[in-house]
């Protein structure tokens, strides 16, 4: 994620919880994370900030496709089914076609963001699996020192 001014980051080391947040144009997000019981004694304020960027970017792209994205490609069809069922309706006029290509964009971009949805979520599995992998080959050498 870009760094700018509106993102926060908070750790607690008590807790074992980072926070980061970030305030959007109409509605704040915040990423949380906090250390599994199994994993206190391998808790880490980098890890911990990073995996709350993660889920932060999950909510804003969430928030993206659910509140701008669905609503505004819902609004350009509803249009478009209108201007179809009028009687001086031609789906040759510019209108029609260029009403036809903003449809087709949008249907794109919001295929892009939940393609990307995906990747973000898919990549915080991952890095949280490595992770995993990684505490439990240190534990496993610390244990047979």
């Amino acid at each position: 994620m870009e760094r700018n001014d509106n993102i926060i980051e908070h750790w607690d080391e008590e807790t074992g919880t980072a926070t980061v947040s970030c305030k959007g144009k109409y509605k704040d997000y915040v990423g949380v994370a906090h250390v599994h019981p199994d994993d206190a004694d391998m808790k880490s304020q980098l890890v911990g900030i990073q995996i709350a960027e993660q889920r932060l970017q999950i909510e804003i792209l969430k928030d993206y496709i659910h509140s701008e994205l669905e609503p505004g490609l819902a609004a350009l069809k509803q249009l478009y089914f209108s201007m179809k069922h009028s009687s001086h309706f031609s789906p040759r006029s510019y209108e029609a076609k260029m009403l036809y290509k903003q449809i087709k964009l949008k249907e794109e971009d919001l295929a892009d963001a939940k393609e990307l949805l995906r990747n973000v979520k898919s990549t915080l599995k991952h890095y949280i699996d490595i992770k995993e992998k990684n505490y439990q080959a240190i534990r496993k050498k610390r244990n047979n020192k």
